[in-house]
């Protein structure tokens, strides 16, 4: 079946300028646009309506409405690289943390998702989880410590 006629949860690309509700709405514009003004959040709309958040997002997008993130902006954390470096030269991870204002456990997620974990303290490969297969994985990885390499002896070389 050609993409354009298929139901847009199943291929995203068959609405390709936004959100497109395949029934009636739900939820008005009208009665959304007042408790977003009132400063309802998404989970307290779903919670008075008895909808789920992602009915509720969902029908937030299709009428565009826009809704005030509560925890204010995310996050982001430096390169792989970058934190591979510091925990290397001596930073501990809950120092690493402290630093980018976040949690230790967000420090070691970011480290798994290139391909690394923390060990005793110390930065190690993980080869063996990740997504790809392992020969990506092991080049992957072997890119990151290549730069990682660079970095300590440009480091060095400074100081």
């Amino acid at each position: 079946m050609h993409p354009s006629r298929c139901h847009g949860r199943l291929h995203a690309r068959a609405y390709p300028h936004g959100a497109r509700m395949t029934a009636p709405a739900k939820l008005s514009a009208a009665y959304l646009r007042q408790q977003v003004d009132a400063g309802a959040r998404i989970s307290e709309i779903a919670r008075a309506t008895g909808y789920t958040r992602a009915t509720v997002t969902r029908h937030l997008r299709v009428h565009d409405i826009a809704v005030k993130r509560v925890n204010g902006p995310r996050r982001t954390l430096p390169p792989a690289v970058e934190l591979i470096v510091a925990l290397r030269t001596g930073t501990s991870a809950m120092e690493l943390a402290k630093t980018h204002g976040t949690t230790r456990s967000a420090i070691v997620q970011a480290l798994g998702r290139a391909g690394f974990k923390l060990e005793s303290g110390k930065v190690v490969h993980d080869f063996m989880h990740g997504t790809g297969t392992l020969s990506r994985r092991i080049a992957r990885v072997e890119d990151i410590e290549r730069r990682v390499d660079l970095a300590i002896a440009a480091k060095r070389a400074a100081a």
